[in-house]
């Protein structure tokens, strides 16, 4: 995994100012209704953290027409500051209009009528975060728009937010909020401009933990004087062979489905007329044990302890170096996503991190946490320095990728 960053503090200060917003809760920043395929499995709503800090979303729920809770976001979900987070029908990996779109943080059935209807967002007490709704009001059910909905947008297309000076509109009137448009989808691993420093996507790749072979046997041997085991074939007819083999989890999980084994050896064909002794064959069994993973991700198993180490070297391009390029001293805000696939995620708080290389160093090294954390790290000027990451894979952490983002901002030391 390559991560390289070039910080200069002065560069990164300049975009404070334009992180002010009106907004004070999380919204919604974009809506797909009507898409160009399918219905079913191509909608989605997309949330947006206009705050400078976490917001824990466990249990929000999306209301629309068809019902008040047509999908409910699962536990430890989390939006950080200046982050998106994008809930999508079920099979909307597979039945979005473009392949090149994201994938959601959260799939779940839900249903979003073309004409006079709209979407709400609620937080777990039930309390109204935001609405945007399409069509004429008279049609749109209580609590699914805000002021004047939007005309609608056309098929293919989504209402999105608009922008002013760098922020979100958010007038209450949905049809000033909202513009019809060419769908520009974000989910958690996407930040806002005004939010970025230094980003790095994470993508880990969780299998099931390699077997392990207890013991494994061959219950023939038809000459014990030879070395191996041996096993005399039967010209002409078949021959049984058991092995017995005993292959369990490292993490002690009951999920090894099955075992391959592989012979290795020589078969000598005898004749029955052939005047030379019988020649036993000797053959060697072993379990074939293999794994592989795309390119560029992090591989890991449940219950397993996994590092990329720092450095402060930028020709290492396999580890994480960070470079002052400005002028002054340089600390650090560091925080993370929770690391998500499909409804099953790996909370920020797995990962360790250390400035230094020494995760025992409170001042440059800690927990990750969804909130910004500043570490004290006094980068001078030109100098570099190197970010560590330790992850701890919970045992009960299921298969499959999960991506997240480890979020950095430069601030004067």
């Amino acid at each position: 995994m390559t991560r390289k960053f070039m910080m200069a503090a002065a560069a990164i200060l300049l975009l404070f100012p334009v992180i002010v917003a009106a907004e004070n809760a999380v919204i919604i920043s974009q809506v797909i209704y009507s898409p160009s395929g399918t219905n079913s499995g191509g909608e989605a709503v997309e949330l947006y953290n206009p705050l400078a800090f976490s917001v824990n979303i466990s249990n929000w729920v999306v209301a629309t027409e068809t019902s008040l809770t047509d999908a409910m976001l699962p536990q430890g979900a989390m939006i950080c500051g200046g982050c998106y987070y994008l809930v999508a029908d079920a099979n909307w990996s597979n039945a979005k209009d473009d392949a090149g779109w994201p994938n959601a943080d959260y799939e779940e059935a839900i249903t979003l009528a073309n004409s006079d209807a709209g979407v709400a967002l609620k937080d777990s007490n039930g309390t109204a975060m935001d609405a945007v709704g399409w069509g004429n009001p008279a049609g749109i059910g209580s609590g699914l728009f805000e002021g004047s909905p939007h005309s609608g947008s056309s098929a293919g297309n989504s209402l999105m937010r608009k922008t002013v000076n760098g922020s979100y509109a958010d007038s209450s009137n949905n049809s000033g909020d909202f513009i019809d448009s060419a769908p520009n989808f974000r989910n958690s691993s996407s930040v806002s401009a005004a939010a970025k420093g230094g980003e790095i996507a994470v993508m880990i790749v969780v299998g099931g933990s390699a077997p392990v072979i207890s013991s494994l046997a061959i219950l023939v041997d038809d000459d014990s004087f030879i070395t191996g085991n041996q096993i005399v074939p039967v010209p002409g007819n078949n021959r049984t062979v058991s092995i017995e083999a005993t292959v369990h989890d490292s993490n002690g999980a009951p999920d090894i489905a099955s075992v391959a084994i592989a012979f290795n050896g020589s078969v000598f064909a005898m004749s029955k007329k052939a005047e030379v002794n019988s020649t036993a064959a000797v053959y060697s069994a072993s379990l074939n044990l293999s794994s592989s993973f795309p390119a560029g991700s992090y591989a890991a198993e449940p219950g397993g302890t996994y590092e990329i180490s720092g450095d402060d070297s930028v020709s290492t391009v396999s580890n994480i170096t960070l470079t002052n390029e400005g002028n002054v001293l340089l600390d650090f805000n560091i925080w993370a996503t929770n690391f998500t696939s499909g409804s099953s995620l790996i909370e920020a708080s797995r990962l360790r991190y250390a400035f230094n290389g020494n995760y025992n160093d409170a001042s440059s090294a800690g927990v990750m946490s969804n909130s910004k954390v500043q570490k004290d790290i006094n980068l001078k000027p030109g100098a570099r320095t190197g970010l560590s990451l330790m992850l701890d894979v919970p045992m009960a952490a299921s298969s499959g990728n999960y991506s997240g983002r480890i979020s950095l901002v430069a601030v004067n030391g």
